[in-house]
C-alpha cells in the first residue's frame, strides 16, 4: 500500500486537493473521459476513482508499454508514450497501434 498523497483535480480555474493512497510517480498528463479522470505517468496509466482513490488501469497490452502523454475526443481516449500509441474506445478495450 502506498502512503498517502495528494494530488489535484479540476478544471479551468477551478482546482482542489484529492487525497490517495496512488503512486509516487510524478504525473505528466491527466485527461477526462467517460465521467473520469485519467492520470498518466511514463510508464502507467492511473484512473481517479470514488474522488480518493486511484486504480491502475490494466491494458492489457502485455508488459512495459510506456504512456505519459492523454488526449480524448470523439469518444476515444489516447495513450501516447515514448515507444507506444493506444486508444480505447469504451474504457476497457485498448489497443496498441504503435507504428
Amino acid at each position: 500500500m502506498w502512503p498517502e498523497r495528494n494530488s489535484l483535480t479540476g478544471h479551468g480555474k477551478e482546482w482542489e486537493a484529492v487525497d490517495h493512497n496512488g503512486p509516487e510517480d510524478e504525473f505528466y498528463d491527466m485527461e477526462w473521459y467517460q465521467d473520469s479522470l485519467y492520470l498518466a505517468t511514463s510508464d502507467a496509466l492511473y484512473q481517479l476513482v470514488d474522488e480518493d482513490e486511484m486504480k491502475r488501469v490494466d491494458m492489457k497490452l502485455g508488459k512495459g508499454i510506456t504512456c505519459g502523454h492523454l488526449h480524448a475526443n470523439d469518444g476515444v481516449l489516447w495513450s501516447f508514450g515514448t515507444k507506444h500509441v493506444c486508444f480505447t474506445e469504451d474504457g476497457k478495450r485498448w489497443r496498441n497501434v504503435t507504428p
